[in-house]
């Protein structure tokens, strides 16, 4: 935790005059969050997914923090148009993966090599290239497996919507979630920032997108979405 605090006393003190700070503590979230991705457990699997399941099923952080947190890290600062705010969101994720699986959080002295050439972009990219994987694991065991092998449901419908949001936001970053609800008809609507809206819904035992317009033209199996 001593870590932590020397690193937002240094980004509180220099982030209105410069974003460098900002971008490495984003690079330090990237690869805390890839510990965590390459670490698995006896009990619980895989690291990284076992803390995203725990953020989203908790229900203490809003699809808006959860996108920054865990899919669009570049977007926070322009979205909530306050770059502390967006900071937050890198200390929370920070926060999870240290309480919950115990990996302390990267030495920003140990990892000068690691941060490079650092521009927002490229953070973003580096950061889907775990979470995004860990997602596409976790709706495979959760949405596509419980339907297929008939295993008793471990997350509500609710909770597997707002997976699908957030991996929809690691596939289409420029469009990332705005919203992730279950609609009247046992139906996840999914709407971006820019206001398209898609829709899945489970036909015959399967999970298929559908057209907005009308739920029952099936367009795609989420499984062959997948990869």
């Amino acid at each position: 935790m001593k870590i932590i605090c020397v690193l937002i006393s240094f980004v509180f003190v220099n982030v209105s005059a410069d974003i460098t700070p900002y971008l490495q503590l984003i690079a330090v979230t990237n690869k805390h969050i890839q510990i965590a991705y390459q670490r698995n457990y006896d009990i619980v699997g895989n690291g990284l997914e076992y803390v995203i399941k725990a953020i989203v099923c908790e229900n203490v952080f809003t699809i808006e923090k959860m996108n920054f947190m865990i899919a669009v890290p570049e977007y926070a600062s322009i979205a909530v148009n306050q770059r502390l705010a967006s900071i937050d969101h890198q200390f929370n994720m920070q926060g999870q993966i240290l309480m919950k699986l115990g990996i302390p959080v990267p030495n920003p002295a140990n990892l000068r090599n690691y941060f490079g050439n650092l521009n927002l972009t490229n953070l973003g990219v580096l950061r889907r290239r775990f979470t995004k994987k860990a997602l596409t694991n976790i709706i495979r065991r959760e949405l596509i497996g419980n339907e297929t092998d008939g295993e008793p449901e471990r997350v509500t419908f609710s909770e597997k919507c707002l997976f699908l949001g957030l991996w929809m936001s690691t596939n289409i970053p420029t469009f990332y979630t705005k919203s992730a609800v279950t609609g009247t008809n046992s139906d996840c609507v999914i709407t971006d920032i820019a206001n398209h809206v898609m829709v899945y819904r489970s036909i015959e035992g399967k999970y298929w997108q559908v057209d907005a317009n009308d739920i029952n033209h099936r367009i795609i199996l989420l499984d062959e979405q997948l990869y």
